[in-house]
């Protein structure tokens, strides 16, 4: 996501930024709420969730895809879409969340320590929760919300302004024909600003 200033000095940007736009901002992008490991998760990509270690270890082992598809998924949401299962999405063919397991692990110590005063009598123990680390690596939106691209149709959907995409991805979110040069980061060619100001 390196670009270059108009006098040729490169932009670079740290990886906050780029964390956040990926997941879509400054426009919402998509985000879903996902039942796994016995509790619900508020998820968008890039982001990192602990869970409860998931069994059986022998399938959730480190480096394992996982997809969740519409009976794990609670809610998903856009900046111009929310759809909200009842429980779950049963009826939104096509959603689903990819997850990557990251790392098997142990959570940090908790200490318990019980005393009766005056009765010499004193517990320490220490607990450690073992846990699964998963990173969200993608999240689509069921078949009839996706436009060409694989992105929410009308809005900006969670893409990311142009400025930042490689020459590669422009193409995709660019009409035919459209000189990029003359487009701000959210698409807007110059004739389009002028007429809504």
């Amino acid at each position: 996501f390196k670009t270059y200033h108009p006098d040729g000095s490169r932009i670079d940007r740290d990886k906050v930024q780029l964390a956040s736009w990926r997941a879509g901002a400054p426009s919402g992008g998509i985000f879903a709420v996902i039942h796994i490991g016995g509790k619900q998760h508020k998820v968008t990509v890039d982001d990192v969730i602990v869970s409860d270690k998931l069994k059986p270890v022998e399938f959730y082992t480190v480096g394992k895809i996982l997809t969740l598809t519409e009976e794990d998924i609670m809610l998903m949401g856009t900046q111009s879409h929310t759809l909200v299962g009842m429980p779950r999405l049963e009826k939104a063919t096509g959603a689903s969340v990819t997850l990557q397991i990251e790392e098997l692990t142990k959570d940090a110590k908790i200490v318990i320590f019980k005393k009766r005063r005056r009765k010499h009598s004193r517990r320490k123990n220490g607990f450690r929760r073992e846990v699964s680390l998963l990173r969200v690596v993608d999240i689509q939106l069921p078949e009839d919300l996706r436009g060409s691209s694989g992105n929410v149709l009308g809005g900006n959907g969670g893409v990311l302004p142009l400025d930042v995409l490689d020459d590669d991805n422009k193409d995709d979110l660019v009409e035919d024909g459209a000189d990029t040069n003359d487009m701000d980061s959210y698409g807007d060619s110059k004739d389009e600003r002028e007429s809504k100001e």
